[in-house]
């Protein structure tokens, strides 16, 4: 007699990015060989760009916690500051992507810009501050600028819907 499980068949798929982390989990990928095997296995190129871009952004933000911790920060404050700039920097990039796929005005990326909260200036933000050798200083300043750009996405977004 059978569990009260359902079959393998009826269960949700698994999200882009939960499927992109598994592949991870088992052996390292370049980005081209991930995304060929995530479109192989029917992802949309568009969404898959946009995941790939979020876990590389969270691998630079571990990379920078790591080399923090090395440097002889709080361990606290680091670990803070990490999840902070990882947490903004994901779901400013995920507001933006989901916004477009809704057919919602998007935020005026002019002003995300001005804010240093799009993912060019994050990453121009990293090459500095490891050109300084500063990784606490740019993990706060990726917290902060990604923090205000998802607060920006959010209000332009409340504002168009409203609208």
């Amino acid at each position: 007699m059978r569990s009260g499980r359902s079959p393998r068949s009826a269960r949700p798929s698994k999200s882009l990015e939960a499927r992109a982390i598994g592949l991870l989990a088992r052996r390292e990928y370049a980005r081209a060989e991930l995304r060929d095997r995530l479109l192989a296995s029917g992802a949309e190129q568009t969404e898959l760009d946009g995941v790939l871009d979020r876990l590389a952004d969270a691998g630079v933000i571990a990379g920078l916690a790591v080399w923090a911790l090395e440097s002889g920060g709080r361990p606290a404050s680091i670990v803070l500051l990490a999840v902070a700039a990882t947490a903004g920097s994901i779901l400013s990039m995920a507001s933006k992507d989901r916004v477009a796929a809704l057919r919602i005005p998007p935020a005026p990326e002019r002003w995300i810009g001005f804010l240093l909260g799009g993912r060019d200036a994050r990453l121009l933000l990293v090459a500095i501050g490891a050109l300084l050798g500063l990784p606490k200083v740019v993990l706060a300043a990726v917290a902060i600028t990604s923090g205000l750009s998802l607060a920006a996405r959010l209000l332009f977004t409340r504002a168009a819907l409203r609208a």
